[in-house]
């Protein structure tokens, strides 16, 4: 063969890369089945996003839309090093009921972000995030009428963060329901307007460490109810509580119980209109606690407050008392050394 032709073979290869089918290896693996998409982790721990488009659900990274979502269900797994992070973005006509458990002592970080409740159905939020630090948040707009939502959270052994945002409420049936465990803990519930004869109920139980509970209430219109039952046990906690205008026939109940320790515990109310009712039962436990009431606007409605200093030195304050003269206020003091300055 001649120089030329050797060297016109050479210079007609071009060498090229093909392109090979994808591989998709999650840490957290995904798979449908008779309307519920599961999520599935395992020991390495890892990451999953849902994002929901006209009803469609997505996970990132995996080529493969759902359709027919009736139900998500995350289980989750790992030990004191891994990391779980699961985040829902849905869209109001597209919630789910979920379910998220967690085994073992991974840290798991867990985020529900729902839009606008606005479908008309019955949602069940299961979050049980065992003995980790975890983090859980689940924020809504707001809750339209003949929308009911039932939220339980259980915590473990270890530092639980949990913050809750509603917007406004305009159903007759949301309860919230957290256990937080003995570790270092957090929550927080803040919520716009509850609505003409809407209800919210809102449990919480903390545990022998220090716990922080913050409570935020828009207000309550006419005839709306709201119920707040906070149980603290041992640690120094702190809880505080603010609550907007209640209106008309409207029902504030409240019973917390700091349990022993050396608590605070402060609260601020609005406006309480005629025919409105204010229900609290404190319970302060042992240990020398701080308890302070500020009313921040006039009060007209039925005030009945019952205050159980517990052992120890108590000390009580109320700020804006002069508020009440238009109120028909009942405070007993059940027992327990209690000084009011």
């Amino acid at each position: 063969m001649s120089k030329s032709k050797q060297s016109s073979l050479r210079r007609s290869f071009v060498p090229c890369l093909e392109n090979l089918e994808g591989r998709w290896v999650p840490a957290i693996n995904a798979f449908f089945n008779n309307g519920t998409l599961f999520l599935v982790g395992n020991a390495a721990g890892g990451t999953a996003t849902v994002n929901t488009v006209n009803g469609v659900f997505f996970v990132v990274g995996n080529p493969t839309p759902f359709v027919g979502v009736r139900t998500i269900q995350a289980q989750l797994t790992g030990n004191a090093f891994t990391t779980n992070t699961v985040t829902l973005n849905l869209q109001g006509n597209n919630n789910p009921d979920i379910k998220i458990t967690s085994t073992g002592f991974a840290t798991d970080n867990i985020g529900i972000n729902a839009g606008n409740l606005m479908s008309g159905a019955d949602r069940h939020v299961d979050v049980n995030l065992g003995n980790g630090t975890n983090n859980f948040a689940y924020n809504t707009t707001g809750i339209f009428p003949d929308n009911e939502l039932q939220l339980n959270y259980r915590g473990g052994a270890n530092a639980d963060n949990v913050g809750i945002s509603l917007g406004e409420v305009a159903s007759d049936d949301v309860q919230i329901e957290a256990q937080l465990g003995n570790g270092t803990n957090g929550y927080s519930l803040t919520t716009g307007m509850i609505r003409f004869k809407s209800e919210l109920s809102s449990q919480v139980q903390g545990g022998s460490g220090v716990d922080s509970v913050g409570i935020t209430i828009g207000g309550l219109v006419n005839k709306a109810q709201v119920d707040l039952d906070t149980e603290l046990f041992g640690g120094n906690d702190g809880y505080a509580l603010s609550v907007g205008p209640v209106g008309p026939d409207a029902e504030l109940n409240i019973e917390l119980d700091t349990g022993s320790g050396n608590d605070v515990a402060t609260s601020t109310f609005g406006v309480f209109a005629g025919g409105s009712r204010l229900n609290a039962d404190i319970d302060l436990g042992d240990g020398n606690d701080i308890a302070t009431a500020t009313y921040t606007g006039p009060a007209f409605g039925k005030l009945e407050i019952h205050l159980d200093g517990g052992k120890g030195i108590d000390i009580a304050t109320v700020t804006g008392a002069a508020f009440l003269f238009n109120a028909d206020v009942d405070i007993e003091h059940i027992e327990g050394q209690i000084v009011t300055p």
